[in-house]
């Protein structure tokens, strides 16, 4: 079958080339890669490009060289491809040339371009990724913070809080992710912050980067139990089951009386998850809630410490019985 599927790259007709080249993607064979590699001087742009991802997904060595070419190919899916797979190949000696793509007049490829230096996770990379946080475009912007945060070097930390702050920014999300990644008490503050936002999707990366700092975060998140903003102290209470600090239980059982219905069931679920004993009064003191969800909340809760309680004493048992 190999040999069918060689013989359709010299066909005339350039959507056989391509479709050929995409069978090709899984073969680890040097010959092929070879062959593929060749391609990459095809007529036709759309065969350059499966080429290069067929080569990504090879991710052979040997193209490299190959592939650094294509990224000054004229179209913008070409080198966008070249430069994907690069990234996927993980070779220091891409570096250089995909530093020069980050200054690429298409936003695709310059996006693509931080991406894949965020897969070689060099740390030459750093400062050239973060001029790119100031890039006029989204795509390069996203791309970089999440880059950077890969990279986890603490040089990017200012830049990438600075960016949270940007209110003209679409970035905000990957920003937090990659200061959750990098894991630098500096960011912390500025995630709790993050909290208050208007869009779930920031809300959410935020409070699962505060979670990334375990209990460095607990003074803070204790603290945006009080905030004023509803979704401040939602996801505050969530952050804190997850982390599991049995220091978060009375400031959760506080949370209890929160104004906020959902912020009084975050919390109680938040105290079933950390399961500590302390937390049975005030969860059966919910059993008569006005709020039936409420009550219902308390219940799961109160069922999840009382199991955490008695398993201690069941495996004591079966020892003694053993």
């Amino acid at each position: 079958m190999l040999w069918w599927i060689l013989r359709q790259l010299k066909s005339k007709e350039s959507e056989v080339r391509k479709h050929a080249i995409s069978e090709l993607s899984e073969s680890r064979d040097p010959r092929v890669v070879k062959r593929v590699i060749q391609i990459l001087n095809d007529q036709f742009w759309g065969a350059r490009e499966a080429a290069a991802e067929a080569l990504g997904k090879m991710g052979s060595p040997q193209a490299i060289k190959s592939l650094v070419t294509a990224l000054g190919d004229y179209h913008d899916d070409v080198r966008y491809a070249a430069a994907h797979a690069l990234g996927e190949i993980k070779d220091a000696r891409a570096v250089r040339p995909l530093l020069a793509a980050l200054k690429d007049h298409d936003a695709d490829v310059r996006g693509i371009a931080a991406w894949a230096l965020g897969e070689i996770r060099d740390p030459a990379a750093v400062e050239p990724l973060i001029s790119v946080l100031g890039d006029a475009w989204e795509s390069p912007c996203r791309f970089a913070a999440e880059a950077l945060g890969r990279i986890g070097d603490p040089r990017a930390v200012e830049p990438l809080i600075a960016l949270l702050g940007d209110k003209s920014s679409g970035a905000h999300a990957s920003a937090a992710g990659a200061l959750g990644d990098i894991r630098d008490p500096r960011a912390i503050g500025p995630l709790v912050a993050m909290l208050r936002h208007w869009n779930y999707d920031v809300r959410k990366v935020a409070r699962q980067a505060l979670v990334k700092f375990g209990s460095l975060a607990l003074e803070a998140l204790v603290a945006a139990l009080r905030d004023a903003n509803e979704y401040a102290r939602y996801s505050a209470a969530e952050a804190l089951g997850q982390i599991g600090d049995p220091r978060a239980v009375e400031p959760l059982a506080g949370a209890l009386e929160d104004s906020g219905d959902d912020v009084r069931r975050e919390a109680a679920y938040s105290l079933g998850q950390i399961g500590d004993p302390r937390a049975i009064g005030p969860l059966t003191a919910l059993l008569g809630d006005r709020d039936r969800l409420m009550r219902d909340w308390a219940r799961m809760a109160l069922g999840k410490i009382q199991r955490r309680v008695q398993a201690p004493k069941t495996d004591a048992k079966d020892e003694a019985e053993a």
